[in-house]
């Protein structure tokens, strides 16, 4: 593969954007799931880890989370909480 100052900009921004460290550290996951699962907004998720809504539900659905309006309705169970599988 050629050296990235060979490409135009818009390819070499791509390049260096997938390079970049994962998104999801395991620090995120756990805020996400703590957050999650005291129901608040997927928005308000999202702005507090530093990403988009659609990637806290997009992560929260590959976490095998409750959707979010169950977690608002009811108080999660403790048995409910240990059950769902860690990452």
């Amino acid at each position: 593969m050629p050296a990235i100052e060979a490409f135009d900009a818009e390819t070499k921004a791509l390049l260096e954007a997938l390079s970049l460290p994962r998104v999801w550290t395991r620090e995120r996951r756990n805020l996400l799931r703590k957050l999650w699962l005291e129901g608040v907004p997927s928005t308000e998720i999202a702005r507090q880890i530093g990403v988009t809504k659609n990637a806290v539900i997009g992560q929260a659905r590959r976490m095998r989370l409750p959707p979010l309006r169950a977690c608002r309705k009811r108080h999660v169970a403790q048995s409910d909480i240990d059950s769902i599988r860690r990452f």
